[in-house]
């Protein structure tokens, strides 16, 4: 299977490009004067596995939650080489993808990723490694309140990560007095990992994508 991904949801962007598992990376520090990279990022990888454009099978993002900013410029690179070669575009719940990166490098069975999503409100879900297997249990947009009413529902819980356990002081409480459970701190997703999940998902024959942006609703109509 061949992708081209993208993942400009954090502070660095990245561009990666994967021909039966061989893999090329490009990471660059977002800035204005380097939204011109990313196309040369795009052809080097390409280059670097002999891929061609036209036989991608999949381009593939981070479609959040994260940067509003690296979002836009994201859907509109990949939109546009989409709709030029007449080529799938899939995205990742940037939820899903820290998941599986916490799973690649732990031997962690249950996590539970919480993002900010707007003033207020938190994307979390939890999700489980079986085998082979991953599975979201749930996912949710709630309040740090109402997160934290559920979270002592949810048995077995691992690890956690995400940039909400920074932020709220009543997270941040629990992370404290909770010293069974794990938590990762900053851990971001790259384009790469986007590849690695969407590699094992197909091989798997998981059906893990959605085709609706969850940084803000309806704000972008693709």
């Amino acid at each position: 299977m061949n992708f081209l991904a993208l993942d400009f949801t954090n502070q660095i962007y990245s561009v990666t490009c994967m021909k039966n598992n061989k893999i090329s990376t490009e990471y660059k520090a977002i800035k204005k004067e380097n939204t011109k990279y990313i196309l040369y990022a795009i052809k080097k990888t390409l280059h670097d596995v002999n891929l061609l454009l036209s036989n991608v099978n999949y381009f593939v993002f981070n479609k959040g939650p994260g940067s509003l900013l690296g979002l836009r410029i994201s859907i509109a690179i990949i939109q546009g080489l989409s709709f030029a070669n007449n080529l799938p575009v899939l995205g990742i719940s940037a939820l899903h993808i820290l998941a599986q990166k916490i799973f690649t490098h732990t031997n962690c069975k249950k996590v539970l990723i919480a993002i900010n999503f707007s003033k207020n409100l938190i994307n979390w879900a939890v999700y489980q490694k079986d085998n082979n297997t991953i599975e979201i249990l749930k996912e949710h947009f709630s309040t740090p309140k109402k997160l934290l009413s559920l979270i002592y529902y949810i048995p077995n819980i691992q690890i956690i990560s995400g940039n909400s356990w920074e932020k709220y002081q009543s997270l941040k409480n629990f992370v404290q007095i909770n010293a069974n459970i794990v938590y990762v701190k900053n851990i971001f997703s790259s384009s790469q990992d986007i590849v690695t999940l969407a590699n094992f998902c197909f091989s798997h024959k998981k059906n893990f994508l959605c085709k609706e942006l969850l940084y803000k609703k309806n704000f972008f109509n693709f």
